[in-house]
């Protein structure tokens, strides 16, 4: 009865093995289209503004929809200085990996 029990063991245990690849990779065809969170994009599509204008936006003056940054500005300038400035911003969220297609006010 233990030799049975150690000959299963050792078939199941080279099964798993066998299978091992297959499985890992089903196991990690799910994590191909992980998307960040709202929140991750918002703070790094900030980021990105105030690197490229010196514009400082506060979170409570941003929000996401539909991969359009709507911002609400508090000074014209700063809104005008995004505007200028809103195709290098576009692509620098290109290069960064940040699911943004537009900057809207």
């Amino acid at each position: 009865v233990v030799f049975y029990k150690l000959e299963k063991q050792r078939a199941f245990s080279v099964i798993m093995k066998m299978m091992n690849w297959v499985s890992a990779a089903n196991f990690l065809e799910r994590f191909k289209n992980l998307k960040l969170p709202k929140k991750a994009v918002l703070e790094e599509a900030l980021k990105v503004i105030e690197s490229v204008c010196g514009v400082r936006v506060g979170k409570e003056e941003a929000s996401i929809s539909a991969a359009i940054l709507r911002l609400k500005t508090k000074s014209a300038a700063e809104k005008s200085q995004i505007f200028l400035n809103k195709e290098q911003i576009l692509e620098r969220f290109k290069e960064k990996n940040i699911p943004l297609r537009d900057i809207r006010f």
